[in-house]
């Protein structure tokens, strides 16, 4: 086989594994494709409601707790920010209460860490 023809080959099938990350990622769904961390515009039906969170010494601490809030039956998105201080969350009308969200932040408290969260705007 020419070495050209290698070439060809290796760089078609690196485009194709390419092409298919990029189907997978980018699929409804897909844990790899855009994330549902983000807080989007307000479907019809969900809440979002800003949590400041005191406590918070590094950005470490930022994924435990957009994960604990994630992990809520109804949060259909959460954004942890340490620059900020604080959480917005997008849950389903109805399915979490602002005590559950607070209690899903200060739950992610260690030994070391000590985190309070009270819900500062709702919209």
């Amino acid at each position: 086989m020419k070495k050209s023809t290698k070439i060809k080959g290796l760089i078609l099938g690196l485009l194709g594994l390419f092409g298919y990350a990029l189907l997978l990622g980018f699929s409804t769904g897909n844990p790899i494709g855009p994330s549902r961390a983000y807080a989007s515009e307000n479907p019809v039906g969900t809440e979002q409601v800003e949590l400041q969170i005191d406590g918070m010494t590094c950005r470490k601490c930022v994924k435990p707790m957009q994960k604990a809030l994630l992990a809520l039956p109804g949060v259909t998105a959460a954004k942890v920010s340490y620059a900020d201080a604080n959480a917005e969350v997008e849950f389903e009308k109805g399915k979490v209460s602002d005590d559950q969200l607070i209690q899903a932040v200060e739950d992610e408290s260690s030994f070391f860490y000590t985190y309070k969260a009270k819900v500062t705007s709702r919209k």
